[in-house]
């Protein structure tokens, strides 16, 4: 009698070349999986920076229209005269006071949206320029921002426009014109036309 038994075939069980090609499949699926992942999250990030930097662009424009639609200049003035140089703005008649001023600075790679006007105060502190200023917004980050005054055909002033450069150099730059609440007259040529 032997005590050997004979193993059947019927048995249930795995080859060893089986279990290789099931876990090389599983491989291939987790790798392909984790890639879907890590592309989809680059796409989630990259849309949630754009989606930022749009809202941020149209708050700055929302703010920037709303500001400078502030400045009201006399009519019988013939126009306004707005002191620049290549980082600052100043617009005066602010709110339609001659000696307030509506400034835009850009510094450091941020627009700074500020109000400077008279101290009340001056007459009696004789200390500092004689004007205070008061930040209302910073925006940013930016590579540059340029403005200047924006033109009507008769060359008078009626607003700023802004050029906003991203920083990433692969969006395009942003043109923001923003008008003064009170549009200037100037009488031009030989016919004394009044444009606005």
């Amino acid at each position: 009698m032997s005590f050997i038994t004979k193993k059947n075939k019927t048995d249930d069980g795995f080859t060893y070349i089986e279990l290789m090609i099931t876990i090389i499949i599983t491989a291939l699926l987790i790798v392909g999986v984790s890639q879907g992942l890590l592309t989809g999250s680059r796409v989630l990030e990259k849309a949630t920076v754009n989606s930022v930097t749009t809202g941020s662009i149209l708050q700055m424009d929302n703010l920037i229209r709303k500001n400078v639609a502030r400045i009201y200049f006399p009519f019988w003035s013939g126009g306004i005269n707005i002191a620049e140089d290549t980082s600052t703005i100043e617009i005066p008649f602010f709110e339609g006071n001659e000696n307030a001023f509506l400034t835009f600075s850009f510094e450091n790679n941020y627009l700074n949206i500020a109000i400077k006007k008279p101290d009340e105060d001056f007459l009696t502190n004789s200390s500092g320029d004689g004007y205070l200023s008061e930040t209302i917004q910073t925006f940013g980050k930016f590579s540059s921002v340029d403005f200047k005054p924006a033109l009507t055909p008769g060359e008078a002033v009626f607003g700023v426009e802004f050029i906003v450069h991203p920083i990433e150099k692969k969006y395009p730059p942003v043109t923001i014109i923003a008008r003064f609440g009170s549009l200037p007259l100037t009488l031009s040529g030989k016919n004394n036309k009044i444009h606005d």
